[in-house]
């Protein structure tokens, strides 16, 4: 799954913002993998992209709280608050 995705984001000059959408489900596969650093990455890429994806700001907020991340966490709470 990573190897699918990684190439669709790759492919982001022909398909446009619809590649954020690999990013997305590629941090689902990392987060699959135990590989919450990485997933964390292609999320904040996601929101910097696209700040009112509430799936993406979810799953950073969960990821955050497993690494005891505060303020990131008030900064994700704060977002899905609005």
């Amino acid at each position: 799954v990573v190897k699918d995705e990684s190439r669709l984001i790759e492919l982001r000059k022909e398909i446009g913002s619809g590649y954020l959408i690999h990013k997305r489900l590629r941090a689902d596969a990392y987060v699959a993998l135990r590989q919450n650093e990485k997933a964390i990455a292609d999320l904040e890429d996601v929101v910097r992209e696209n700040p009112v994806n509430r799936k993406a700001h979810k799953l950073l907020l969960e990821l955050y709280r497993k690494k005891n991340d505060k303020k990131n966490i008030a900064k994700e709470e704060a977002i899905l608050a609005k």
